[in-house]
């Protein structure tokens, strides 16, 4: 989503008579992708739904001191992340002394077609495996390998080198790698065979 679409003018004051109907709007076109990335760092709708709401709370107090060179998308990408690994964090601290991790599940067969059924199945392994990587570098293969999203941006969200995003990238996929090569089904689900991660980061 470029920025030109995402915000094609930013009131410069909260007072701005346009301003509520400004932030009504930057909110819709902003929602799909704050849902898409929550939902693939945490795969839980309702969580999903929380992170959404918290990210905006943050975005709205910060965005007056949003300076317009820079990107609106990368601001919103680096406050979307950090919110969200924040509340993962707190979740997986409230929880481990509570109750194991929830398994993670593939969508109801029944609303896949059958030829989409091992895709489907595949999907949810590598979901599975994501959720075993540390919350950062989950985070960067979201950002590109399913945000597909170019180094030089990511290095600007995360305000790190270049080199540095591919090193930590490279370590995360040889991560996830390691566990699809070790896992072959989600745990209380059928096995699927094996799900391929290429050079490139793509899945198969």
């Amino acid at each position: 989503m470029s920025d030109i679409k995402l915000t094609p003018h930013i009131p410069k004051t909260s007072e701005s008579d346009d301003c509520e109907g400004f932030i009504e709007n930057l909110f819709i076109r902003s929602r799909p992708l704050l849902r898409r990335m929550a939902f693939n760092m945490l795969n839980d709708a309702n969580l999903a739904d929380d992170a959404v709401s918290e990210v905006w709370i943050r975005v709205l107090a910060h965005l007056p001191g949003f300076r317009e060179e820079a990107k609106f998308t990368t601001w919103l990408y680096r406050i979307a992340m950090n919110t969200i690994i924040d509340m993962e964090r707190a979740r997986k601290r409230s929880l481990s002394h509570l109750a194991p991790e929830p398994v993670w599940e593939p969508k109801d067969p029944k609303e896949d077609p059958d030829t989409n059924c091992e895709q489907s199945l595949k999907d949810a392994l590598v979901r599975y495996a994501l959720s075993q990587l540390s919350s950062t570098q989950r985070s960067l293969i979201i950002m590109r390998d399913i945000e597909d999203l170019s180094i030089r941006h990511i290095a600007e969200i995360l305000q790190l080198p270049e080199g540095a995003v591919k090193s930590r990238l490279h370590r995360a996929r040889k991560s996830l790698k390691r566990i699809l090569q070790h896992k072959t089904q989600v745990p209380g689900q059928e096995s699927i065979g094996t799900v391929f991660i290429t050079e490139g980061g793509k899945l198969s």
